[in-house]
């Protein structure tokens, strides 16, 4: 398949023509506002929806086209839990708008995180003024071009054929069209294949560690191996193609280039990944190997890993993690007296992992595998995620933080330049495993989440 977009001439002619109608005819309104969130939170003020349903208010509901949210934080707690606290805030905001009536087709929203500050984050002015949403409604405008009535001896004229109609028609099948992404992805599409699913194409990139974790993603095979990650990504297709009278009896194929990550810290870890091969999700979120290689290609001095999809799912670059077979060097994730822990995992930026529990050892302990790459690992820190019960069954989450504060210092798995070597052949040959060990009280806990007891159990004592 070719890489550039190529349309004959009559597809630019149509094209052009139809650009200018729409043009002439239509213009937007525009109208926005920003709401306010306290500290840490999500949920609306009253004064939030007062301002919304006065937004709203003011459009007729069948004239709004588009509504955009774009939610924001202040730059306390961490990159990663900052993410999803915007995305919750532009979630319950959409939440409101759906419950005004507008269409959830039309609202676009997206989480920015700490990323787009407002103000300055070092002054509680500031920090308030970037807690926020940004809600733009857009209406559409419609000119109306006065017609001159039918005479009674008018003869009616066939209707000319659709627009959509005659743009396939002109177009050439065997080209193609690249799409860039916006976090640098290029998606290879055939022309045809891309007008017929253009209303419902989603392509989801997961190319920064953040977002895989952000997403709930991980890197483990169904066997329970820890794999090592190059980026993912969702490919999102129509069921039913629209303005195609084609039927696909397989689905479309893409070609997919994913974009090298680099660290602007550490060049000495921008190293390509080599061995990558094409995996794709299961429905218990684990990975299974499709045994097609990711060729690493060079476009315009960057670097992709290219590989072709066919059809709707969720895809990974991956390598098995060097080790052991079952004996791979394993992590141990444990909670206090008291915790009942349901889920660990311990991931990297580099080399991209997110790696899940496959050993349970108690109620308390959970035992992750760690492959021999991240053992020392100089390129960046192990960060912990943890999810527990406590006696009263409040659901406690630990999201995504730096590890290393929660380290039992023990005589073993410590990594202080040329001592590394030693270490490892110690536990190769003592038949050691546990590489580290995280220990996690109440305390450690950044969000809790409390559930309320369900009113039914209280019904056998109401008579």
């Amino acid at each position: 398949m070719k890489t550039k977009f190529y349309i004959n001439s009559s597809l630019s002619l149509l094209f052009i023509l139809a650009s200018f109608y729409s043009n002439f005819v239509s213009g937007q309104d525009t109208a926005s506002i920003n709401i306010y969130f306290d500290t840490d939170k999500y949920n609306l003020s009253a004064n939030a929806l007062d301002r919304i349903d006065a937004l709203i208010a003011s459009f007729p509901i069948n004239q709004i086209a588009k509504v955009q949210l774009l939610g924001h934080t202040d730059s306390r707690s961490n990159e990663v839990y900052n993410q999803i606290l915007s995305e919750n805030r532009v979630q319950t905001t959409k939440t409101a708008l759906i419950d005004l009536g507008i269409d959830e087709k039309k609202i676009h929203t997206v989480g920015w995180g700490e990323r787009k500050p407002l103000e300055s984050n070092e002054t509680g002015f500031g920090r308030q003024q970037n807690r926020r949403v940004e809600i733009a409604v857009y209406r559409k405008k419609t000119i109306h071009i006065a017609t001159v009535p039918k005479q009674k001896d008018t003869i009616d004229k066939p209707k000319p054929p659709l627009l959509d109609d005659l743009v396939e028609k002109a177009m050439d099948c065997s080209k193609d069209t690249t799409l860039t992404m916006p976090n640098g992805s290029l998606v290879t599409f055939g022309i045809c294949d891309y007008y017929a699913h253009k209303d419902c194409f989603k392509f989801t990139e997961f190319i920064h560690p953040d977002s895989a974790r952000a997403a709930g993603l991980s890197t483990m095979a169904a066997d329970g191996t820890p794999l090592i990650s190059v980026g993912m990504f969702k490919v999102e297709l129509c069921k039913n193609p629209a303005n195609s009278s084609k039927r696909y009896e397989d689905p479309p194929c893409i070609i997919a280039h994913i974009p090298l990550r680099t660290s602007s810290i550490n060049k000495g870890c921008n190293a390509p990944v080599r061995g990558i091969t094409k995996w794709f999700q299961r429905p218990d979120g684990s990975w299974v190997d499709s045994a097609e290689s990711m060729e690493l290609v060079e476009i315009n001095g960057q670097l992709y890993y290219k590989t072709e999809v066919c059809g709707a799912g969720i895809y990974n670059g991956d390598r098995k993690g060097s080790g052991n077979g079952d004996r791979y060097y394993l992590t141990r994730v444990k909670v206090a007296k008291g915790l009942h822990l349901l889920d660990a995992k311990i991931s990297f930026d580099a080399p991209f992992s997110i790696l899940g529990s496959i050993k349970k050892g108690s109620k308390r302990m959970v035992k992750i595998p760690v492959p021999e790459e991240m053992l020392c690992n100089s390129c960046s820190d192990a960060i912990v995620y943890a999810k527990a019960l406590d006696k009263n069954g409040d659901t406690l989450i630990l999201n995504y933080t730096i590890a290393d504060p929660y380290h039992r210092r023990t005589a073993f798995g410590q990594c202080r330049g040329k001592v590394v070597k030693k270490f490892l052949f110690f536990f190769k040959i003592r038949e050691k495993n546990i590489y580290r060990k995280y220990f996690l009280r109440r305390k450690d806990f950044k969000v809790c989440l409390f559930y309320q007891k369900k009113e039914d159990e209280h019904l056998s004592q109401i008579d």
